[in-house]
């Protein structure tokens, strides 16, 4: 089929299912998620897709994935923390309990045979990490659709989002450092601190003087279009340089959506203008070239293991629910909170979709996971993604409504 027939199809699928999931209070990542189930199938993919389109969707994909972590970057401010002991403690627990329980069944499912993958610690490492991340924008819509996104409820909800923007960033660059280390095993560490002392001096050297030097050429009669233009040329520019020195572009666009960030903070930028710039860089990321990226870690989930090894799949979905909502009530409890208020907060905070997946994707294009441990993670975003929305909007309904 002709490379633009793809895309025009691809989108068009993505676009309709987002809809429908989104009119179900559900996320929209999920349509592009179903579609790229479906164009994976083997008895679908062989008459859509030849080598040619196939190389041109993961283009698609690997651009789609340098903008969204250069989102991620613009997102991450560390100033918008609550400084309220109960939401800290929240976000700790609800992003430390998942992870170690997501650390330990992977070596129980190891160790009991349901799970073959040729680094157990690694793999376990890589889940727990998975596991500990979570998307709240779904929860908080739903507490904007009822009204009460000024409540304590909410201001625990955001601190725990700004933890998880951090943990996120954490993990991205724990995993390819460590991918770029076991890619050199000999002299891996000394190449690690050599290129990432380069890589941070070209973050330097971008933030205190490439940015600034682009901001003086910014027309007061476009700054819009102008600081948009700046935002792709340094979120390309990083991602390049990053896979050159091997650090890998991921990394590198996740910095350069932190120096913008700063770089916005610093500026004499009106703020309606800089909120402006980020709601088109959303619509750019979201509405056109990261629905490639999801289509395409669809291709690669195969749910045939729910037949094969049920069990995998089943366990690291019960542990991502499970972990969460252990790890709010913990946090609850340490804060001197209430039951239902944790409970709330657990399903709140259980909505998984973006990130995970991304760290899911590096890790098994670089084999440190199995396809069928793969699978499983994109089955248990499904499952959470689906099923979380329901009982927080019946909780927030039933206790913090009137």
């Amino acid at each position: 089929m002709e490379s633009l027939v793809i895309i025009l199809v691809s989108l068009t699928c993505s676009f309709l299912l987002s809809e429908l999931f989104e009119g179900l209070k559900l996320p929209r990542v999920l349509g592009a998620l179903f579609v790229g189930l479906f164009l994976g199938l083997p008895m679908v993919q062989p008459h859509i897709f030849d080598e040619n389109s196939l190389q041109i969707i993961k283009a698609f994909a690997d651009l789609g994935l340098i903008f969204l972590m250069f989102f991620v970057g613009m997102k991450l401010d560390l100033s918008e923390i609550d400084s309220s002991k109960k939401s800290k403690f929240i976000a700790i627990f609800s992003a430390l309990v998942p992870f170690i329980l997501g650390f330990i069944s992977i070596k129980l499912l190891y160790r009991w045979g349901f799970l073959k993958v040729a680094r157990p610690n690694i793999a376990a490492l890589i889940i727990g990490g998975i596991l500990s991340v979570t998307a709240e924008t779904v929860s908080l819509d739903i507490l904007g659709q009822l009204k009460i996104s000024k409540s304590s409820l909410a201001k625990k909800i955001i601190g725990a989002d700004i933890l998880d923007n951090i943990v996120e960033a954490l993990l991205i660059s724990v995993l390819i450092t460590f991918v770029h280390y076991i890619q050199n095993p000999v002299f891996g560490l000394f190449i690690i601190i050599f290129d990432l002392l380069v890589f941070f001096i070209l973050v330097y050297i971008a933030g205190y003087l490439l940015v600034p030097f682009l901001m003086k050429f910014i027309s007061r009669r476009q700054p819009k279009i102008d600081l948009f233009i700046i935002s792709l040329i340094l979120s390309l520019f990083m991602a390049i340089a990053g896979e050159y020195l091997g650090i890998g572009s991921v990394l590198g666009a996740l910095l350069a959506g932190i120096i913008m960030r700063y770089t916005f903070q610093k500026s004499k930028i009106k703020k309606s203008i800089q909120r402006e710039i980020t709601d088109v860089m959303e619509i750019t990321t979201f509405g056109f070239i990261a629905p490639f990226f999801f289509i395409w870690v669809g291709m690669h989930g195969n749910f045939s293991f729910l037949i094969t090894n049920p069990i995998l799949g089943l366990v690291i979905a019960i542990v991502a629910f499970a972990g969460k909502l252990i790890g709010a009530l913990v946090g609850e409890w340490i804060g001197k909170g209430d039951l239902i208020e944790g409970l709330t907060l657990g399903w709140g905070l259980n909505t998984r979709g973006a990130i995970e997946l991304v760290a899911a994707e590096i890790a098994r294009q670089n084999n440190l996971i199995t396809a069928e441990l793969f699978s499983s993670l994109v089955f248990m975003a499904f499952i959470t993604t689906i099923i979380s929305p329901m009982f927080f909007r019946f909780y927030v309904t039933k206790y913090y409504t009137k």
